[in-house]
C-alpha cells in the first residue's frame, strides 16, 4: 500500500485514526500504543503475507536485544526512587 494510493488515504489512514482514538479512550495510552503498532504491522504486510516474518523477526531480535535495558529500567522504577535527569536515579530529590 503507497501512502498516496486511494485505500490508503479513503481506508486505511481513517481506520487507523478513528481506531487509535477510541482504544486510546476505551483502553489508555498504551493501548492506543498497542493499536498503533498493530495498524503498522497491516500496513507494512498488506502486498505480501510474508513480510508478518520478517516484521515478527525483527520485532523478536529488538525484544531480546533490549530485554535487560527493559528489565533494569523496570528494577529502577521502585516507589522509593525518584528521577532527577540524572544516569542514576537518587533516593532524595536534592542528590544526596
Amino acid at each position: 500500500m503507497l501512502f498516496n494510493s486511494n485505500e490508503f488515504v479513503f481506508v486505511f489512514l481513517p481506520v487507523a485514526l478513528v481506531g487509535f482514538f477510541l482504544v486510546q479512550r476505551l483502553g489508555g495510552p498504551r493501548a492506543g500504543v498497542v493499536w498503533l503498532a498493530l495498524g503498522s504491522v497491516v500496513f507494512y504486510t498488506y502486498w505480501r503475507l510474508e513480510n508478518v516474518l520478517v516484521f515478527a523477526a525483527s520485532i523478536g531480535g529488538d525484544l531480546m536485544k533490549h530485554r535487560d535495558r527493559i528489565a533494569a529500567k523496570r528494577a529502577s522504577l521502585t516507589p522509593d526512587v525518584r528521577w532527577t535527569g540524572r544516569r542514576e536515579p537518587v533516593k532524595s530529590l536534592d542528590g544526596r
